[in-house]
């Protein structure tokens, strides 16, 4: 798993707090790849691609699921809804200024990237991996 020391985090409607990683250099292309892991998994399921990804000069977002690796399980009892990973996906995107960014999901991963999608219309191309 990655460390903490470059970390970043928001804060949800319901006081959970979600981390993520930011992976781009001045090298990179501007057009961001978020991966977004499936139910139970963390950033560390990703890693391989998202190195893949880096290595072919595109920069990338990954984050902690709520309840996974980092990241705050939250105390209410909707914590688990389409409606809250939706808005964790969302506030992440919105903190670090993306537009239109890709969206690379595994398994669950894929409802709340639609649901975001299709709510805010900022989404460039979403991709689902099983």
């Amino acid at each position: 798993m990655k460390d903490k020391t470059r970390v970043k985090r928001v804060i949800c409607s319901d006081n959970t707090e979600i981390y993520y990683w930011v992976s781009w250099n001045s090298g990179m292309a501007k057009d961001f790849l978020v991966l977004h892991p499936a139910a139970s998994m963390n950033h560390s399921s990703l890693q391989g691609l998202e190195k893949g990804i880096n290595d072919m000069g595109h920069p990338t977002l990954v984050f902690d699921q709520r309840g996974t690796g980092y990241s705050q399980v939250g105390s209410d009892s909707d914590s688990h809804s389409l409606d809250r990973y939706t808005e964790d996906l969302q506030r992440i995107i919105e903190k670090e200024g993306l537009e239109k960014p890709e969206i690379l999901t595994h398994s669950f991963g894929f409802m709340p990237a639609v649901n975001y999608a299709s709510k805010s219309g900022n989404v460039g191309k979403i991709t689902g991996i099983c």
